[in-house]
């Protein structure tokens, strides 16, 4: 049986896991927690406790086990050792490494926009005196939030560089305009022999004061989806062909003003989230299947894919990350009966009784991902409602740590 390497072991690659073992192949995973905080190495068929950037050790182990392919779709920390691994290996990769490289830096990938014709979020530079406030500064390449910092003043923006340096590998970092209330997309693509499908488009919601960097609800599909595949999507497509990506999936984040689509934020991978078993729920199509086979093959199979999917046959879906106070969470209630209700795809829970929330504005401070869908929007907001009032989490103090639907 050829054994399949998975980089990472978040509950996101679960599916991979799964996945995998049904098409027939052995399922080995690895990254540098116990078992018990990784949930993809608990369905594994073998589990290592592997930093994923220890490359070399990696690679000794792959030949070791003959490994005969290595995966990785939902985390930015593992693409850089994908591609490592996989060049070493002579094993396929859906990428290069100067892919990758651009993928994994806002600041080259927002240049390569801009040359292709693409707006992306207006960006100011620290020597220059005409800075409007708020702004918002960000390290080039963080992920799920950290170390991004909304500044109202030069204090705060020296203060908000120094965070943004320190969160990134590079110790690089960039000021934006903060984009107020404008409204933000999340567009995801699939990629099959060099021709691209939008599959995906999602309005992203964040939460309010100290969680302002934090999306807390995305609804499919956005409601700019026409709009956006008629004004965007075919020049994201172009720049996608001149970059020479020809397999697998990329994700897009941006805000909509006034018909541009000013991007922020790139990733070749999935976003992390269920979506995945949401197109498989309503459509019977599993695209895991395909960038496994690849992973093996360096042939992607034979799929049928059409835009018209992210209507999700009309229906809708919202993604709930219910997010919590800070503390050090004593109990959580309400996770079985959420699993059991009618529309609930599924539940991914990110802390567990006995973790510490810390105060971060970031993804640390969500208690789970839920996704719903439903017949119509009024449908699955009511089960986000129903979700959210069957959530009950109290702190080593006995106080509630949920803060409300939306926050």
């Amino acid at each position: 049986m050829e054994k399949l390497l998975v980089l990472g072991g978040a509950a996101v690659h679960c599916k991979l896991v799964e996945t995998a073992k049904n098409m027939g192949y052995s399922t080995v995973v690895v990254d540098y927690l116990p078992v018990e905080k990784s949930p993809a190495k608990q369905l594994a068929d073998e589990y290592y406790q592997i930093d994923i950037n220890d490359v070399k050790t990696i690679d000794e182990f792959c030949n070791k086990q003959n490994v005969k392919g290595v995966i990785s779709t939902h985390l930015d920390p593992c693409q850089r050792p994908y591609g490592k691994i996989c060049s070493d290996l002579g094993l396929p990769c859906l990428w290069n490494n100067e892919q990758i490289e651009l993928f994994s830096n806002k600041s080259l990938f927002k240049k390569e926009c801009i040359k292709n014709g693409l707006a992306v979020t207006e960006e100011y530079m620290t020597s220059r005196d005409d800075i409007e406030y708020p702004v918002f500064i960000k390290p080039v390449d963080s992920r799920g939030s950290r170390g991004q910092i909304k500044a109202q003043n030069e204090l705060e923006l020296k203060k908000g560089i120094l965070t943004a340096e320190l969160e990134s590998r590079t110790g690089k970092y960039i000021i934006e305009r903060y984009y107020e209330r404008f409204p933000e997309i999340q567009a995801t693509y699939f990629l099959k022999n060099g021709e691209s499908f939008l599959i995906r488009t999602t309005d992203s919601y964040r939460g309010k004061d100290s969680l302002e960097n934090v999306i807390t609800y995305a609804v499919s599909p956005s409601c700019y989806d026409e709009a956006f595949k008629s004004l965007i999507n075919k020049d994201i497509k172009i720049m996608l062909k001149k970059l020479g990506i020809k397999n697998g999936p990329v994700m897009m984040q941006g805000f909509w003003d006034n018909g541009k689509f000013r991007i922020f934020d790139q990733g070749l991978r999935f976003p992390g989230v269920d979506y995945e078993r949401i197109i498989y729920s309503e459509f019977r199509l599993n695209l895991l299947e395909s960038l496994i086979e690849y992973a093996f093959s360096g042939k992607m199979a034979d799929i049928d894919i059409d835009e018209s999917m992210t209507q999700l046959n009309g229906k809708k879906s919202i993604i709930l990350f219910p997010v919590l106070k800070p503390g050090k969470i004593a109990k959580i209630d309400g996770i079985k009966k959420i699993k059991e209700l009618d529309g609930v795809i599924s539940v991914i829970c990110r802390k567990y009784e006995g973790d510490i929330v810390s105060d971060s504005n970031s993804i640390d401070r969500r208690l789970a991902e839920i996704d719903i869908i439903g017949d119509d929007e009024a449908q699955v907001r009511d089960r986000g409602k129903k979700i959210m009032s069957l959530l009950h989490v109290v702190d080593s103090n006995g106080n509630d740590m949920m803060l409300p639907y939306g926050s």
